[in-house]
């Protein structure tokens, strides 16, 4: 959520992954990009940044690297 609401127009969603990774690291998770709870919470951050619309649909998208699955799991945590 801090990410969206501080990012400019020209996101760079490969910090972002970094952030995540490092995150992830801490907590001694190395697969983070193959949990789907991962994309959940995402989505969910998404929701509470406010993120919607066109902007929604971009972060899913690069978020997800237009993996259909991901995009999914997105949703559902932006739905909860």
């Amino acid at each position: 959520m801090a990410y969206v609401k501080s990012s400019v127009a020209n996101a760079d969603y490969n910090s972002f992954a970094k952030g995540i990774s490092d995150i992830a690291a801490k907590a001694g998770i190395s697969n983070w990009e193959q949990e789907s709870s991962t994309y959940v919470a995402i989505g969910q951050g998404l929701k509470r940044a406010g993120a919607t619309g066109v902007t929604y649909d971009t972060y899913k998208s690069n978020f997800a690297h237009d993996n259909t699955a991901n995009m999914k799991s997105i949703q559902q945590g932006y739905d909860k």
